[in-house]
């Protein structure tokens, strides 16, 4: 079993943005200080999609991602994206009737 201390955990930003097809690969993620930032081609992957692989890589790297801030998205998206994350949510867009 492993503890997890202040030591052992690193909470970080995630600033999710739309990239395009001419990026490498569909998430681009890079360091910025004490934030991350990724690029998504929306064409290749969702929004939802990029950030929760995005969590999932920076996870298993013993990164915790406190808040996820969109940029160039809906205020009203972003301000959804910013209120799960700090609850530790994932997001997903849905259209029609939805039942879980």
């Amino acid at each position: 079993m492993t503890i997890l201390n202040r030591e052992r955990l690193f909470a970080a930003s995630l600033h999710l943005r739309q990239g395009d097809a001419q990026q490498a690969k569909a998430v681009m993620l890079r360091r910025d200080g004490d934030r991350f930032i990724a690029a998504y081609d929306p064409e290749r992957a969702s929004l939802d999609t990029a950030a929760v692989l995005t969590r999932a890589l920076l996870s298993s790297e013993r990164i915790t991602i406190s808040e996820v801030i969109l940029e160039g998205h809906d205020p009203d998206l972003t301000a959804l994206y910013g209120a799960a994350s700090k609850l530790l949510l994932d997001v997903e867009n849905t259209s029609g009737p939805r039942t879980t």
